[in-house]
């Protein structure tokens, strides 16, 4: 009876003998994936290197913001750092510019002298505001073109600067719509201004006045709450009549 015997061939790669007789050098292998590996840890720190900058640099932009008392024909032009850092040697730039100013333009002269120089630093979160005249149906009327391009360069280090582009187009807050509560202060303000408009000697009676020095004395309350405890001077409404 005959029996079959299994013979399994194998290469031990610490038998160099063996690995030369196949041709495999295992250590030239051995070097290309410790390369390999090499590299791509590299790689890895490089791009977690740079993500992690990208995520702390300062960035500044610019913006317009919508008043939230008297927003009719204003809003406010805003430069500031939304970043993680401090941004240095910030310029700012008008498309097109801003000379010369008209006499119906009072507040383009703050803005010209505020941006004119180089701004040393501007800290996270930190942000500089002026208030303008935004008028779409006269532009002389307005503090700034309609249509701006504000170019703002600055830098985080000693090398590298960085530069963005912003379009300002005022048509676009124009179509800002709101609602004035009529217990709000500036709500309570104008329903005063208008019955007083309308007042006429029947009407002057002591109820009457009693309810509008209420009206009065609960308005000041709410502005002396938001003012703070020993902020600010509020009359006593008792002196209205």
């Amino acid at each position: 009876m005959m029996r079959l015997v299994e013979v399994v061939v194998g290469v031990d790669p610490s038998d160099t003998a063996a690995a030369s007789l196949w041709g495999v050098d295992w250590a030239a292998v051995g070097g290309l994936a410790a390369g390999a590996t090499a590299l791509v840890a590299i790689w890895t720190l490089i791009h977690a290197g740079r993500d992690s900058r990208e995520r702390t640099r300062p960035v500044v932009i610019a913006e317009y913001r919508i008043p939230t008392e008297s927003p009719h024909e204003r809003l406010e032009f805003v430069v500031r750092n939304i970043g993680g850092s401090v941004a240095r040697e910030i310029a700012v730039e008008f498309d097109p510019g801003l000379t010369p100013v008209l006499p119906t333009q009072s507040l383009r002269p703050f803005i010209i002298r505020r941006y004119e120089r180089r701004i040393a630093n501007l800290g996270p979160g930190q942000e500089l505001t002026n208030a303008i005249s935004a008028d779409l149906s006269d532009q002389s009327n307005s503090d700034l073109p309609l249509d701006l391009t504000v170019t703002i360069s600055y830098r985080r280090g000693r090398v590298r600067r960085y530069k963005d582009r912003f379009r300002l187009d005022t048509s676009l807050y124009a179509q800002h719509t709101y609602a004035t509560s009529d217990n709000s202060i500036l709500g309570r303000l104008s329903q005063i201004r208008k019955e007083l408009r309308h007042l006429n000697g029947a009407d002057r009676s002591a109820n009457y006045f009693r309810g509008m020095r209420d009206d009065l004395e609960s308005i000041a309350k709410s502005l002396q709450a938001l003012s703070g405890p020993g902020e600010g001077r509020t009359d006593d409404p008792a002196d209205v009549p």
